[in-house]
């Protein structure tokens, strides 16, 4: 009898397949799409199947890269397991149109029967999607289908390791798929930024047959959250998930059950608890490593190892090299955190999906360092609005003769395997015509180039025998792909935004063998307010990510030398510099149309309709700087906060209260935070409703390891002062009530706050630490004090005998003579200090006689408009007290520091 089938009959498609399997003793499987998620459903019938001696054969396809590497590997071990299996795979689809069958014939002796409709071998497919699928009795259409098979099978190749690894190629661009199993319905929540892009990456790794990946983000980023969004999407049943703490174990299974969604049952291995028989254990290493051999090796299918810079030690070793997952996850914060940094990307095999920062991941030689060449081309005025005008004058012979001197001038040895990123489509094409008539091969390539078109041009660009060697393109190569052996790059078109030109650099620095460095030929024309965008650009590499005119302006002359990156090196002609250098200094990038188009390049460079919360400037590598938007003036008023500057820009936000205002005024004043503990106990209290001291130090300490008792004194009594909380019968509770989306929003800032501290401070304990940034009233609340008006003349001294400084390099030339205080570094570990007017050797106040001077240094006091904040240069003694010059009295010291000054600052303070 024939059936019409679906995944909401009885028997479903799922079910009638099964069945099928159990019974027949012959089958055929044609399906266009296979994903290991679907065809782990029937896996186990198809090998009962096989080893009851029925007979099977496999059709399938490569077609819109949807089919996965572990597919096809799981299928042609079948083949080689199985002498009465065979598999085929069509693999020409690219160019000769789509294979799109969803075919499945069953014999059982007379007996024949065929299930044909919409369903492919996909977890979605067999169980999710609304499909439409009849089951066939009738020996007359099975005939018909039998013969198409037969075709299929004469036409197509068998499946072989030489097959499966040119589609692995394939699939390593990576610029089209159709990927339905790519979904978040399995999950309570959803993804930030960050952890989208990882989770591409992370499908990406498995559908290409890798097995493992490490993610290196910084702490409070989301790592955990992701590892727990990866494993839903995985499909996986078996999770295992070790650290080397317990207190650990516990958010993690908590952050598990909040994002998986699909029922399963959890368990601690710990010294305390031994939840063996469960789907998701959570254990510590030492525990693990004790009782892992009562597991098989293949019981657990996806392992994340947390923390995974302490992965040399014993108890991990034996536990990587016992367990033989589908998955292995490494989690960890920074490189310079690990033991190892080189082993242990060797042992994730240097498979790393999160993109480090550009300087983390040169230093950690993930990727090939560069040379970058900016090169003044008068020719092209990037000013001029009119892209056909500057297309038009790129076109000239005189251009194309400038750009042909400078390729061969700069040429890398061997085989020049080059990428053009041009203004438009119209300026690519044109380029490749022109080049055409040189002594180049070149081609261009566009977003309507077919994906084989784009895979011959990227093999061709990268085969040494072949002689294509430069492709010019617009941005189909801003991200996900990566063609390891491009060894030049070159800038043809204006740069507009930091975030273009980072993404563009990044296609050509994969490491490849022998490619020690990519050559970046900048081509900047006599826009130079554009071309400081690339410097913008390039002090992203720099160890401090906030940077002053004076820094920029002193990197530019340096030749960025004071970067200190192995490998790197920036040159740019002379005449350049001082016309970039110029539009630095005369233009006030504080202004809201530089702001706003930061912040519209950002936003689209997440792909976001909806404004960027403030986690996605925390968990962005080339997010512009938030707290410069809490700050921008705005008919002569500051902004005061992100919803603020939000509203300036006319975003579609919830409409707050002047209370709910006042409170998210109050909170953005605190950021970038120099202590946890206010947006701590603020998130308790948004979270939970109320709490106690006690509660607060229990839960400190299980979440930190440690809490600071007088710190957390201090910050509940500004919390209370500034009425933000209220203590009722000795619980602390919020002074003020929440809506759904008031609550979302404090919740992002406070999520972004902690995070953003955590990851510049870390476990840090002390009040203060060395070489971090204060703003004047930051400081005060550092170290406990309440009063900020000792900043009025710069010092401060505690009855202690305590000393705190703080110096402005150069002075405000508007400032009275007296007031132009001598402060400078003499070298790198004494500082130069000229104390406040009427200070003599006989009324010293205490300056002579002092226990410590913590001292506070910044360059200038403000630039465009904003106060920049001070850097924390540590303790000191001060010694050699002397009168100075000044008319109003005040003596000169020398501070000896405890520690010198580090190279970097060296560059910044010293000249």
């Amino acid at each position: 009898m024939d059936l019409f089938l679906s995944n909401q009959t009885h028997p479903s498609m799922l079910d009638a397949i099964k069945n099928s399997l159990k019974e027949c003793d012959t089958f055929a499987f044609s399906v266009s799409f296979i994903k290991y998620a679907g065809i782990s459903l029937i896996k186990n019938d198809i090998k009962e199947a096989l080893s009851r001696g029925a007979k099977g054969q496999f059709i399938t396809s490569t077609y819109q890269n949807f089919t996965d590497i572990e597919s096809l590997n799981l299928i042609y071990s079948w083949s080689l397991d199985y002498p009465n299996f065979q598999a085929y795979l069509n693999h020409s689809n690219a160019k000769e149109g789509g294979f799109h069958t969803k075919g499945y014939l069953f014999e059982k002796g007379t007996r024949q029967w065929t299930i044909i409709g919409s369903t492919n071998l996909t977890l979605f497919a067999l169980k999710k999607n609304q499909e439409w699928n009849l089951i066939v009795n009738n020996e007359s259409i099975y005939q018909q289908v039998k013969e198409a098979f037969k075709e299929l099978v004469k036409n197509n190749d068998p499946l072989s390791p030489d097959l499966i690894s040119e589609y692995k190629h394939r699939l390593s661009y990576a610029i089209e798929r159709w990927d339905m199993d790519y979904d978040l319905k399995d999950t309570k929540d959803q993804p930030n930024s960050m952890q989208k892009k990882a989770l591409k990456e992370l499908k990406r790794f498995r559908d290409m047959g890798l097995d493992k990946a490490l993610v290196i983000a910084a702490t409070g980023s989301g790592k955990t959250h992701l590892a727990a969004f990866d494993f839903a999407l995985s499909q996986a049943d078996k999770l295992l998930f070790i650290v080397h703490r317990e207190t650990i174990l516990k958010d993690a299974m908590k952050t598990f059950k909040h994002i998986v969604s699909k029922p399963l049952t959890y368990g601690f291995l710990t010294g305390s608890k031994k939840d063996l028989d469960v789907d998701c254990l959570f254990a510590t290493n030492l525990t693990l490593a004790r009782y892992y051999e009562i597991f098989p090796a293949d019981y657990f299918d996806y392992i994340v190892f947390d923390e995974v810079h302490h992965a040399k030690a014993s108890t991990y070793q034996k536990i990587w090299d016992y367990f033989k997952p589908r998955f292995r996850l490494g989690l960890t914060a920074t490189p310079d955190r690990m033991d190892d940094p080189e082993a242990i990307y060797q042992l994730f095999e240097n498979n790393v999906p999160l993109d480090l920062r550009l300087r983390e991941a040169i230093e950690n030689d993930l990727v090939v360092p560069f040379h970058y060449y900016g090169i003044r081309n008068e020719l092209i005025d990037y000013s001029e609005r009119d892209a056909s005008v500057i297309i038009k004058d790129m076109a000239q012979n005189q251009n194309i003769e400038l750009i042909k001197r400078e390729i061969n001038k700069h040429r890398p040895q061997g085989k020049l395997k080059a990428l053009a990123f041009c203004v438009n489509q119209n300026h690519a094409r044109t380029m490749a015509e022109q080049f055409e008539y040189e002594d180049f091969n070149v081609t261009h390539l566009l977003g309507q180039h077919a994906i084989h078109e784009r895979m011959q041009a990227f093999d061709e660009l990268q085969d040494d025998d072949q002689p294509l060697e430069i492709i010019f393109t617009v941005d189909i190569l801003n991200e996900g792909i990566d063609i390891p052996k491009v060894n030049m790059v070159l800038f043809l078109r204006p740069t507009e935004s930091p975030i273009i030109f980072l993404q563009q650099l990044g296609r050509g620095l994969r490491k490849a063998e022998g490619k020690d460095h990519l050559t970046v030929l900048d081509f900047i024309g006599n826009s130079y307010k554009r071309s400081v965008q690339i410097v913008k650009a390039l002090s992203s590499l720099h160890r401090h990510q906030i940077f002053d005119k004076r820094t920029l302006i002193d990197l530019i002359n340096n030749d960025f030398k004071a970067f200190e990156l192995r490998g790197v090196e920036i040159n740019i002609d002379q005449l350049s510099k001082e016309e970039i250098i110029h539009q630095i200094s005369n233009t006030n990038f504080n202004e809201r149309k530089y702001l706003e188009a930061d912040y519209h390049n950002f936003k689209k460079y997440l792909g976001k309709e909806t404004p960027p919360t403030h986690m996605d400037y925390f968990t962005s590598e080339v997010a512009p700087d938030l707290v410069r938007f809490m700050q921008v003036k705005i008919k002569g008023k500051k902004t005061k906060s992100y919803y603020q500057f939000l509203k300036e820009m006319q975003e579609d936000i919830p409409l707050f209260d002047e209370n709910q205002i006042k409170i998210i005024d109050f909170l953005s004043n605190l950021l970038p935070l120099i202590r946890f503990e206010e947006f701590y106990v603020l998130k308790t209290l948004v979270d939970q409703e109320k709490t106690s001291l006690q509660e607060i130090y229990a839960k400190m300490l299980e979440d930190f390891g440690f809490y600071r008792e007088d710190v957390l004194d201090h910050a509940l009594r500004y919390l209370l002062e500034n009425q933000m909380i209220k203590l009722i019968n000795s619980e602390y509770v919020l002074s003020f009530m929440m809506s759904v989306e008031f609550k979302e929003y404090l919740l992002d800032m406070m999520e972004y706050g902690i995070a953003d501290y955590q990851s510049r401070f870390g476990n840090h304990q002390e009040k203060l630490k060395l070489y971090q940034t204060y703003r004047s009233e930051q400081i005060t609340m550092a170290i406990l004090e309440n009063k900020v008006y000792v900043y009025q003349k710069g010092t401060m001294i505690k009855e202690d005998g305590t000393v705190y400084i703080f110096a402005n390099l150069k002075k405000d030339r508007n400032q009275a003579e007296h007031l132009k205080y001598n402060d400078v570094f003499i070298d790198e570990k004494t500082f130069g200090w000229e104390s406040e007017t009427n200070t003599t050797l006989e009324k010293d106040k205490g300056l002579t006689t002092s226990n410590v001077a913590h001292l506070f240094i910044r360059k200038e006091k403000t630039e465009d408009g904003m106060t920049l904040p001070f850097t924390y240069i540590g303790t000191g003694k001060l010694k050699e007290p002397r009168k100075s010059n000044n008319p109003k009295k005040s003596l000169h010291f020398n501070i000896e520091l405890d520690q010198s000054l580090p190279k970097d600052l060296i560059f910044d303070f010293i000249k």
